[in-house]
């Protein structure tokens, strides 16, 4: 597994091996530092289909957390 890990960096463009959900992701233009993201919430309403100051509040939130503490142990 940690010969795959290195090859699949190497392709991505680090240098060091580490799990591929945190090896960069690039689409056309647009390259993002890691493969973690946070799934929309189907529970909440945007009005007329923008976000409003409660996902700010939410996502900001989420944002000054590490993933790694929303996953049980």
């Amino acid at each position: 597994m940690q010969s795959y890990e290195q090859w699949l960096a190497g392709c991505s463009g680090v240098q060091d091996s580490r799990p591929p959900m945190f090896l960069p992701f690039k689409i056309r233009g647009l390259e993002l530092p890691n493969r973690v993201v946070v799934s929309p919430m189907a529970q909440y309403c945007a009005t007329d289909g923008m976000p409003d100051d409660w996902h700010l509040v939410h996502y900001g939130h989420l944002a000054l957390g590490e993933p790694a503490s929303y996953i049980p142990k």
